[in-house]
């Protein structure tokens, strides 16, 4: 009996390019690649390992600028993966409600525009699960 390959779950973005070489590799056009984005909970945590800030703070009311940093970037990650809402990210964030959701992503994309430090902890952090957190 062969074994074969019917799925492939993707831990990063499932490009359709990257959708393709993994049929070609497989050698099966009839392959279904499944795309997990992850939870924000995981992007909390990897960017509590980045900033050394622990995931409780990232999630808690702390205002430190360090802190609330950590919080646009994991909130503008969040909104690159996957198709969540600004009300789902809240609610993952310790229970912030849209509106702040909203003003911490674009507050984020500023940042990425004027702050080194801040953009390249974004990349950072979308890299690692752009390459299924293998970083």
């Amino acid at each position: 009996m062969t074994a074969r390959v019917r799925a492939v779950i993707i831990e990063g973005e499932a490009t359709p390019e990257v959708t393709a070489a993994i049929r070609e590799a497989i050698d099966s056009p009839e392959l279904e690649v499944i795309y997990r984005a992850p939870s924000v909970a995981e992007i909390v945590a990897q960017a509590a390992i980045e900033t050394g800030i622990k995931p409780a703070a990232i999630l808690g009311g702390g205002r430190t600028n360090d802190v609330v940093l950590a919080r646009f970037a994991v909130c503008w990650v969040s909104r690159r993966f996957g198709n969540r809402s600004s009300s789902q990210i809240g609610r993952a964030l310790g229970g912030r409600n849209h509106a702040t959701i909203i003003s911490a992503i674009r507050r984020a994309e500023g940042l990425r525009l004027r702050d080194r430090e801040f953009e390249a902890l974004t990349d950072r952090l979308l890299a690692h699960f752009e390459n299924g957190g293998l970083q």
